[in-house]
């Protein structure tokens, strides 16, 4: 049975010096003002359902705050609104939905996670959410190592929203990696992580969302100069990290 849920939440936050202390805005997706003043969020949804085989769950979320300054005023912000399938250790999701904490690599649930960024490279609980899609596939084992070596992944596309010097820039990731148990006390966690930010439009430069630039992209072979640069005009980047714990 798929469980739905709905959860409203009103706060209100004051400082005697106008601002908020850090920890109480960080790690909210960019909901909550910085200086005092008023929140609002409503969340609604469904999650998996584990007794079926192929399973559905989607979620949509909505939060405004006012901030209680002399230019103040009341913003409402779109924050979720995804569809996700899973089937067996495949899923996809879709649309504007909050990133998940990597605990499967970097913590656990229980003790916290050794990474500030929840084992993410390029965003944190800071981020505000953007549209994109990404397919996964949990850790599976891989045949013939009788369970010893699990292999995972995920390929996922956003674009990126609000103003920025580089309008409409797209991030594209692959990641892929291996859980390799070699004791019941140790295991080994290697994970090539690739991300790029590209494409987009500026004053001075565009990059235009074509086959071959996506095909950049994913693979920068050789460090490809087409990646970076528009005639001489720098307009994007493209990093590959690769990490090993």
């Amino acid at each position: 049975m798929t469980d739905f849920f709905l959860t409203l939440l009103l706060m209100g936050a004051f400082s005697s010096g106008g601002q908020l202390p850090f920890w109480m805005t960080s790690n909210q997706f960019g909901l909550i003002p910085e200086s005092s003043g008023a929140f609002a969020l409503a969340r609604m949804g469904t999650g998996y359902d584990p007794s079926k085989t192929f399973q559905w769950r989607w979620g949509a979320s909505m939060a405004a705050n006012y901030s209680n300054q002399p230019d103040g005023k009341m913003a409402v912000i779109p924050d979720e609104l995804y569809s996700s399938i899973k089937w067996k250790a495949l899923s996809l999701d879709l649309g504007l939905k909050r990133f998940d904490l990597d605990y499967y690599g970097a913590g656990t649930p229980t003790m916290g996670s050794m990474s500030t960024t929840g084992g993410h490279i390029i965003w944190s609980g800071n981020a505000r959410t953007i549209p994109g899609y990404s397919a996964n596939l949990a850790p599976i084992p891989v045949p013939f190592t009788k369970g010893y070596v699990k292999f995972f992944g995920s390929f996922a596309d956003y674009k990126t929203l609000d103003n920025r010097y580089m309008n409409g820039a797209l991030i594209h990731r692959t990641m892929m990696g291996l859980d390799i148990k070699i004791t019941e006390r140790l295991d080994f966690h290697g994970v090539f992580d690739h991300y790029a930010l590209w494409g987009g439009k500026s004053e001075k430069a565009s990059m235009p969302v074509t086959l071959g630039n996506t095909s950049l992209t994913m693979t920068v072979p050789e460090w490809d100069s087409r990646i970076f640069r528009m005639g001489s005009t720098p307009f994007g980047s493209v990093s590959t990290t690769r990490t090993a714990g």
